[in-house]
């Protein structure tokens, strides 16, 4: 018995990093200039493997009924967009009961980093994608930047920010004052290659956010670290809502202008070039449709209400206070310092709000702590075949 259970463990645990490899597979092909990757039989197959992974896990009573909830919500969005990511990310969060989660993001983080640098060595072999671009990315200004096989810059540093957070957050003990300088140094050199202003300035302020908790003992168990955290969070929505209610009309206000030119006239992008000005907040629906899904554009929770929902998203954000709630509670300040971090990035880039999970590391803190964050752990566990169990115990 007690072979056949550890033989049951090693299953599971190779079901879930085989769904993993092929998430993480899919993101670093969608980076380089490859194509013609069958992603939705792909994403179809990795749904599988973490749908085995759950069924083969005990879970508790509340835990059953907290996954049916969201599943529902998921089932919602699909019959209103024909878009399955929020169901594949409920079957992947849920996955993660019973996996390591420093391990899970050591493993995202050397595989990462080796797709990457593959890309890097193939672009300058001149096998996969161009080394640099040369074109006008700002009006009348015709310049060059650096993209080194990943088809743009701000997504070759974007690659680096991913990185990083999953560097800080994995190998926090070994963030000292000389790993700190190098991180920043290896930033401003690659800034000079990409000239990417979001992906910079938020890997430097991720840099000294990472440094600052790692080091300050008496600043974390602050409350106020927490608060902060909260209304950091809330104010990255709120300023995505706020942008998102901007028209032609507003460029007489100085306070629109300076924001406008802060996030890089990315604002512009919800009106101009898109039909019936898609991603505006007047485009934002309870639940969404298909023809949202066919617009591309940054500002990255803007898109999230566009595409999904005005209910989706109401109920993402407040999973996500939820969550600084949790890794306040764990003492996981790590987890905190990536939250804030992509929280601010994801106002001005939508890297993370996409089909693809591998790229939310969010995704993976709330695998961890999904169970805490609804206080629905229990002793009294089962399979979902054997799940009325669970109800003949509770009674």
């Amino acid at each position: 018995m007690e072979q056949l259970g550890r033989n049951k463990e090693k299953i599971k645990s190779c079901l879930f990093y085989l769904g993993l490899s092929l998430e993480l597979l899919i993101v670093l092909v969608d980076k380089s200039a490859l194509s013609g990757l069958p992603e939705g039989q792909l994403f179809r197959l990795t749904f599988v493997l973490f749908a085995l992974k759950v069924c083969l896990t005990r879970y508790s009573l509340k835990e059953w009924l907290w996954m049916a909830g969201f599943v529902a919500l998921g089932g919602m969005v699909y019959l209103c967009t024909g878009e399955n990511v929020i169901l594949r990310i409920v079957v992947f969060v849920a996955a993660m009961k019973g996996i390591e989660l420093k391990r899970v993001l050591k493993y995202v983080f050397w595989v990462t980093l080796a797709g990457s640098l593959l890309i890097v060595v193939l672009s300058f072999a001149g096998f996969l994608g161009t080394v640099s671009i040369s074109q006008e990315f700002r009006t009348d200004v015709f310049e060059t930047r650096y993209c080194f096989g990943m088809g743009h810059p701000n997504a070759l540093h974007c690659m680096f920010l991913m990185l990083v957070l999953l560097f800080m957050y994995t190998y926090w003990e070994r963030l000292n004052l000389a790993a700190a300088i190098g991180l920043f140094a290896a930033n401003l050199i690659l800034y000079y290659f990409t000239d990417s202003k979001t992906g910079g300035g938020m890997t430097a302020m991720a840099i000294i956010m990472a440094f600052i908790l790692q080091k300050g003992v008496k600043l974390q168990k602050a409350l106020w670290v927490y608060v902060l955290g909260m209304l950091l969070f809330a104010g990255c929505i709120g300023i995505s809502v706020w942008a998102a209610q901007y028209t032609e009309q507003t460029w007489a206000d100085p306070l629109l202008l300076k924001i406008y030119i802060l996030f890089s006239g990315r604002m512009s992008n919800l009106y101009w070039g898109t039909e019936a000005h898609a991603g505006a907040l007047v485009t934002w629906k309870l639940f969404s449709d298909p023809g949202h899904l066919a617009y591309y554009f940054d500002m990255g929770w803007v898109r999230m209400f566009y595409w999904y929902g005005i209910v989706p998203g109401i109920i993402f954000a407040i999973v996500h206070i939820l969550l600084i709630r949790e890794c306040y509670r764990k003492a996981d300040y790590m987890g905190l310092m990536m939250i804030a971090s992509l929280a601010m990035y994801t106002i001005v880039e939508a890297h993370i709000i996409s089909d693809y999970i591998a790229r939310n590391y969010i995704l993976f803190l709330l695998g961890a702590y999904w169970s805490d964050m609804f206080r629905a752990g229990s002793e009294k566990e089962e399979y979902l075949w054997k799940g009325y169990r669970l109800f003949q115990k509770s009674n």
